[in-house]
């Protein structure tokens, strides 16, 4: 069972990040900010981009070989750079010990895409001084979004 966390997020509008280049992500199109402060909702009190975040997270779950029946999964957007979202999944109570906990981060630049998620150290700047490993590492997330977060990255 998939559980949705609904929530109502104020908007602002979203900055825009030129040239970012998420390898490997995860997509998907038809959201947008408002560019004027509102609330966000639908009728049935999810916000549309958290509603397709939870989506992407589900999906990023699925294809590690998780069933959706098997995880919880919420979405809370950064109230430092509303384009940026941390998600998580979470096993069930019923699900196998298989199944495991991890996290992550998506990024609206035109869509939302999933840049980064893991069990650690998620969205902190990768420490490798190899340009092969620094250019298929995922998107650093930005401090600030971090911090708003209180995730904290191990010193460099």
């Amino acid at each position: 069972m998939i559980s949705l966390r609904t929530s109502t997020v104020r908007r602002k509008a979203a900055p825009l990040f030129a040239g970012a280049i998420l390898l490997g992500s995860v997509a998907l199109a038809g959201c947008s900010s408002s560019s004027t402060s509102s609330n966000a909702t639908t009728t049935s009190g999810l916000d549309p981009d958290v509603a397709q975040v939870m989506k992407l997270a589900t999906q990023v779950a699925t294809a590690k070989g998780y069933s959706a029946k098997d995880i919880t999964v919420t979405a809370t957007v950064s109230p430092a750079n509303d384009s940026w979202m941390h998600f998580t999944v979470t096993p069930t109570s019923s699900a196998p010990a298989s199944v495991t906990a991890f996290s992550g981060f998506a990024h609206q630049a035109e869509n939302w895409s999933v840049v980064t998620s893991g069990t650690s150290n998620v969205g902190c700047p990768t420490t490798s001084t190899s340009m092969s490993s620094a250019m298929n590492a995922p998107l650093a997330v930005p401090s600030a979004v971090l911090a708003s977060f209180k995730i904290a990255c191990p010193a460099g």
